[in-house]
């Protein structure tokens, strides 16, 4: 709101009430308070003035009451979307920074970088890295954005390990490492349980809708937040095929104990009958594998990559030479591209038992593809993806 008022205005009341303009005081004054200061000093303006004061200011309350009426919708809301508005705010308010410096204990001056998807070829990306000054010191917050999607294992370990590489190059000094999410997704997933620092989106959504007076920006992140929160709430309703969860609690269970290299994305929730594909994740972050059970197949997935298959046969050359041989395949699956190994098909409403060989040999083919994903020149691969 401060933008209608002139800066000889603004200028008038930092003089008289010992606030500097646009510092956060003046900010946050309600349209009420500052015409309770121009009613203490009317004697500082020419009558005709102050009642065009008050005329600005009755305007700005009813254009701030059709603002906050103004209705946003939105087709879905994913976790970049969230990122993005986010790292708006750290640049923009340091109010909002201090919700997490004053969670880590932290001191705070001012914010020097932003920065979205940070990738390490070897450590996979952080969702957002703030760079802020404290006193002497450049401080990293490593943040780990999620509205439902389930969290990798080990992902909080390499928020760490991330940290700990860019102080041992220089980029900071110290690193704390966050989780920001809905209240109930941080209360109820084991992996967000193992991050230092949590922040719920209730308390940020609190924040905005304090500021929501005086900052009709306010109003578009209320709504998108709270999609989010309503999100994560009603989440996706499956219906339960017991035989089929007590598939994956087993195939979990053999992974653990005879593959516990493996990122298997698997939490313990429940499955319902179409849930045939269980994924494995990799070293390099948005490449992933596939085991389609019934098909019989460990797809290494390159997402939107189904118009760049020589590209990705020639990766797969470079890192294992005569591919073909070796026993991989690569296809078009819709609009991605895969790197495939046949292995015998499964059928999950069946025994896990009696199906223990099969699964040993499946096993032996996530295992082969996720190490040879680790071979793929991890630059070359970053590059498909973008494309």
């Amino acid at each position: 709101m401060i933008i209608s008022f002139t800066q000889e205005e603004k200028n008038w009341l930092g003089e008289r009430w010992s606030i500097k303009p646009g510092c956060p005081d003046y900010v946050r004054l309600s349209l009420e308070e500052k015409l309770t200061l121009f009613d203490l000093y009317d004697s500082f303006f020419e009558d005709d003035n102050v009642e065009e004061l008050r005329e600005r200011i009755e305007a700005l309350k009813t254009e701030r009451k059709k603002v906050m009426e103004v209705k946003c919708s939105f087709s879905d809301v994913s976790e970049h979307d969230m990122d993005l508005l986010f790292l708006e705010e750290f640049v923009c308010s340091t109010d909002f920074v201090r919700i997490f410096t004053e969670a880590a204990g932290i001191g705070f001056s001012r914010v020097l970088s932003v920065h979205s998807s940070k990738k390490d070829v070897a450590l996979g990306e952080s969702d957002m890295t703030v760079v802020i000054k404290s006193g002497d010191e450049k401080i990293g917050l490593l943040i780990e954005d999620k509205i439902d999607a389930l969290a990798m294992p080990e992902q909080a370990a390499r928020y760490t390990l991330r940290g700990r590489k860019c102080v041992e190059k220089g980029e900071y000094d110290r690193f704390f490492v966050f989780i920001i999410a809905p209240e109930k997704y941080l209360s109820q997933n084991d992996e967000a349980q193992k991050y230092p620092y949590k922040i719920e989106y209730e308390r940020i959504l609190e924040y905005f809708e304090e500021l929501q007076e005086y900052d009709r920006r306010a109003v578009f992140k209320i709504q998108q937040i709270k999609l989010a929160i309503d999100k994560q709430k009603k989440g996706y309703q499956i219906e339960e095929d017991r035989a089929v969860t007590d598939f994956w609690i087993k195939y979990s269970e053999y992974q653990k104990k005879n593959n516990p290299g493996l990122l298997f994305v698997y939490n313990g929730e429940i499955k319902g009958s179409k849930a045939k594909w269980p994924q494995f994740n990799t070293v390099l972050d948005g490449l992933y594998m596939y085991h389609k059970t019934e098909q019989g197949a460990v797809d290494l997935t390159f997402d939107i990559c189904g118009d760049r298959i020589l590209e990705v046969e020639q990766l797969l050359s470079n890192s294992v030479g005569d591919y073909l041989k070796n026993g991989f395949t690569v296809h078009r699956t819709g609009k991605s591209a895969a790197v495939r190994l046949s292995v015998p098909a499964l059928n999950l409403h069946k025994p896990f038992e009696s199906q223990i060989e099969l699964i040993r040999i499946c096993f032996e083919a996530i295992q082969k593809m996720s190490d040879t994903a680790k071979l793929f020149n991890f630059e070359t691969v970053y590059g498909l993806l973008k494309k």
